[in-house]
């Protein structure tokens, strides 16, 4: 591609905007230079939660190529260094991206389990109980936890999914409000007899509507740094 430390800002400016959803950014081969091989990592450290393979291998800027040429073989490990010590960096930072985005699809699926269980149950709060159990005279054991409002049992449910931002959560509980986005039973039956791809496209199809395909820092919520340091995925 033809990169050169002239193309770092332009880089930079993409891969922390908001828009960038890049899982992929190969700039390996080109003619960065270390300066601009280090500008882009610290990008992704304080601004890019998506990217999680970003090969920069063999991109010594002309300069840097002739200083090598002038270089005797014991300075060598000194010219290097810089460059061993951003490649570590990076893998660090690409392995805090891929752990964050796993634990994001994990935590939305559960929480829209429980979300379901606690929001469709507002929605049928009006059916009437059954004639056999006014007969039997049966008597509520509902939890306590259900007569607090439903404001604070969603924000309760917040604390089991630390790593989704307030808008994925919002995402989700109006996703689990309503018995329409419930599938079919009938279908829902056969399919998972059919072939479990269609139950795996399926999920993805629901993780992109309610936006949980990866981690969003742009509503990082306050318990997320928590979250990050305690899992060792906090890159200082």
């Amino acid at each position: 591609m033809n990169l050169t430390p002239k193309s770092a800002p332009h880089i930079i400016s993409f891969i922390s905007s908001p828009r960038c959803r890049l899982k992929t950014l190969r700039c390996n081969g080109n003619a960065l230079g270390i300066r601009a091989v280090r500008a882009i990592i610290q990008a992704i450290r304080l601004n890019n939660f998506t990217l999680t393979d970003v090969p920069l291998y063999s991109n010594r800027a002309p300069e840097d190529a002739r200083k090598g040429s002038d270089t005797d073989e014991d300075a060598l490990p000194t010219l290097l260094k810089p460059w061993k010590e951003s490649e570590y960096i990076l893998a660090r930072l690409m392995a805090r991206n891929k752990r964050l985005s796993e634990m994001t699809r994990s935590e939305a699926p559960r929480l829209l389990i429980i979300a379901r269980t606690l929001l469709l149950r507002h929605e049928y709060s009006s059916t009437p109980p059954s004639s056999s159990a006014a007969d039997l005279g049966a008597t509520s054991t509902q939890s306590p936890f259900l007569d607090l409002p439903t404001e604070l049992q969603l924000h309760t449910f917040s604390f089991l999914t630390p790593h989704l931002s307030s808008v994925q959560l919002a995402r989700i509980y109006t996703f689990a409000s309503t018995s329409i986005t419930l599938p079919p039973y009938q279908a829902q039956l056969a399919e998972d007899k059919d072939n479990s791809l269609k139950c795996k496209e399926r999920r993805e199809q629901w993780l992109r509507e309610v936006g949980c395909c990866g981690y969003d820092r742009v509503s990082w919520r306050a318990g997320s740094r928590l979250a990050l340091r305690s899992n060792g995925l906090l890159v200082c």
